[in-house]
């Protein structure tokens, strides 16, 4: 005699639930870019894997990385992106192969911790980076001297590095000893340079 009135009041309940539950979904996992603040995006990360599928794809920043060369090893470095590109220098985040030119940048980067590396140029070595808005860092006085970099990728933010290469050099000392010691009475020759007499 109660069945109908009962199932009706079940179906009722079970329909209040459902749109509760829809609810309380949706407040919990924002869906629009808008939605996800930084700190969101950076607690995400920390406790997320990259492959996680529920990853919100809106969490991206930027990565550009800039070059600095020291061209003849003299300690200045006079050359900046443009002379980089010029003698073939590279980088690349995470596993891809170093490819982009020095002074571009790559979007769509997820937020969280990211590397970056770059190609090797016979002829110069690595001497180090740093943040190109730190203004207390430079080539001379760099963040850091070892490669991979790791730094962090925030929301709608562009994480800028300078790179710093430098060309090797090397010399050669010549002792003479000479009976009676007189240095004026000898020369030595090289084969490269504007002057070849010493």
């Amino acid at each position: 005699m109660f069945r109908k009135p009962i199932t009706k009041l079940t179906s009722r309940i079970a329909s209040m639930l459902m749109a509760l539950l829809l609810l309380g979904l949706q407040t919990a996992l924002p869906t629009s870019a808008a939605a996800w603040s930084s700190q969101e995006c950076e607690d995400w990360a920390n406790t997320h894997t990259y492959d996680s599928e529920d990853w919100p794809r809106d969490c991206k920043g930027s990565i550009k990385v800039n070059k600095k060369v020291d061209a003849d090893g003299n300690g200045v470095y006079e050359g900046g992106n443009t002379a980089a590109n010029q003698l073939g220098f590279k980088w690349g985040h995470d596993s891809n192969t170093p490819s982009r030119n020095m002074g571009t940048t790559a979007s769509d980067i997820l937020t969280g911790s990211h590397t970056v590396n770059e190609n090797s140029v016979a002829g110069f070595t690595f001497t180090g980076w740093y943040f190109t808005q730190d203004e207390d860092r430079s080539c001379g006085n760099p963040e850091g001297k070892t490669l991979p970099i790791s730094l962090t990728v925030k929301k709608e933010k562009t994480s800028e590095i300078t790179l710093c290469n430098q060309k090797l050099t090397s010399s050669i000392t010549i002792i003479k000893d000479a009976q009676p010691n007189s240095l004026q009475d000898f020369r030595f020759y090289r084969d490269w340079g504007p002057e070849n007499q010493r």
